[in-house]
């Protein structure tokens, strides 16, 4: 199988982007040409300008060429909620969205916790995914917090970090003993920050939002002190820590001060965290009920500054689908959680438009650095390397309109908003995975 691209411009982060053109072969870039394609083309080989070497050209005028973006954090639902999302529909979803890496996490029915979840998830993922997805697997049994999980035998079976997510571990001792362990195999523990002994109602930050709708919230000390914790038990124990859905000022602090004492501590955002405050929950919405919650400019404002410097390391979905029983509740009954996939690029870009981040800078925070994370292979478009990438029309407006969905759920608070940046393929192994064509 050979594909031409023609006439795209070329971005690999930390490097000049170029015009130019790609030629996959099979699950390969197997040769890139700079400049004009019909010059350079022909130059190449008589021929390749009208496509007969070819099985399929897409002609790229006016489109970015990126490696395929990586997801560290989402949610498949399968097993247990497929009502809500499977890896099928999360797959297709996350490639429409320009991913051709996810990363699930395990808090799925039953939970992933023993091997034989782990081989089903993977003969799943590998039966009906059409994109690169890796398994999170649990820290504890049933994600309680009581006992360690059978972590060597799952990573044996591929899960590629541990996660409490969903349900942050207070037991300060079981922590550390969930730290010791996983330097055993070198993955990451990749934590839910949010003590539930200080959460009053998940889902609304505690403030000036919450009490005007009579509710006392979830309040970013929550957060704090469990980031403060777990950097201190990550230090003394020489292990890797990855803070999911970073959301408070304070946080961003601790973690700036570990990494300069050379802590393995790594943090990721959300685009809504980074575009929403607290106040897109007034009416009790809760399609904009997340935990941790939305909260005020303050803590938005430090969380794009700790991007633009390297604080936090990378963007993460965070897709967390639910079909409308579980959001069309009363607020403090509705389910946690918004649909992140295909929103993800046109909503971060923003923070390019704004100023806050260059495009290079924005790649970058969407495939090298979450690579780095899990110690995935280093994303780039170079000769010889796998054919997973994201073709964006920069310039083109939009309306973000949930019918138009892969995703089975359709829970956001983005539908009707105008954005700019729409993917338009996306490709994963050399194979075409999406097209808005």
């Amino acid at each position: 199988m050979k594909t031409l691209i023609k006439n795209i411009h070329i971005l690999n982060p930390h490097q000049k982007p170029f015009l130019g053109s790609l030629l996959i072969e099979n699950d390969k870039i197997k040769k890139i040409f700079k400049g004009d394609s019909r010059r350079s083309l022909y130059s190449a080989k008589a021929g390749y300008w009208n496509g007969k070497d070819f099985d399929k050209v897409i002609e790229g005028k006016g489109l970015h060429c990126f490696p395929g973006f990586i997801d560290l954090h989402c949610h498949l639902r399968e097993p247990g909620f497929e009502d809500c999302e499977t890896i099928e529909s999360g797959s297709r979803a996350a490639a429409a969205g320009g991913f051709t890496t996810i990363c699930c996490m395990p808090n799925t029915n039953p939970v992933n916790d023993h091997p034989q979840v782990t081989r089903l998830l993977q003969q799943k993922i590998k039966n009906s995914s059409v994109i690169k997805v890796f398994p999170i697997g649990a820290i504890s049994e049933g994600l309680e917090g009581k006992r360690l999980a059978q972590i060597g035998l799952c990573v044996d079976e591929g899960i590629i970090a541990i996660s409490d997510d969903g349900k942050c571990i207070s037991s300060t001792s079981f922590m550390a003993k969930a730290l010791a362990y996983s330097r055993q195999f070198d993955i990451p523990v990749v934590v839910h920050a949010e003590d539930p002994s200080l959460v009053y109602e998940y889902g609304i930050h505690t403030g000036r939002r919450a009490s005007l709708l009579g509710l006392k919230g979830s309040p970013a000390l929550a957060e704090e002190v469990i980031v403060a914790r777990d950097i201190v038990l990550a230090e003394r124990l020489k292990a890797r820590l990855h803070i999911a859905h970073v959301t408070s000022w304070q946080s961003v602090e601790y973690i700036k001060h570990a990494k300069e004492r050379g802590v393995k501590v790594t943090a990721e955002v959300c685009p809504h965290h980074l575009l929403l405050t607290e106040k897109a929950t007034e009416d009790f919405n809760t399609l904009a009920k997340v935990a941790p919650p939305l909260r005020s400019e303050k803590h938005r404002a430090a969380l794009r500054h700790a991007l633009k410097t390297d604080v936090i390391d990378c963007i993460a979905t965070d897709h967390a689908p639910w079909s409308e029983k579980y959001k069309d509740l009363p607020f403090v009954e509705a389910a946690c959680g918004i649909a992140g996939f295909e929103t993800a690029f046109s909503l971060s870009y923003e923070l390019v438009q704004e100023g806050v981040l260059s495009l290079p800078k924005l790649i970058s925070k969407l495939t090298v650095e979450p690579a780095k994370i899990f110690g995935l292979p280093k994303p780039e478009i170079k000769e010889n390397s796998a054919a997973d990438l994201v073709l964006v029309n920069l310039e083109q407006k939009y309306k973000i309109d949930t019918k138009n969905f892969l995703s089975k759920s359709k829970n956001t608070p983005f539908e009707g908003k105008s954005v700019k940046g729409k993917v338009k393929y996306t490709f994963c192994n050399g194979q075409l995975v999406y097209s808005d064509q």
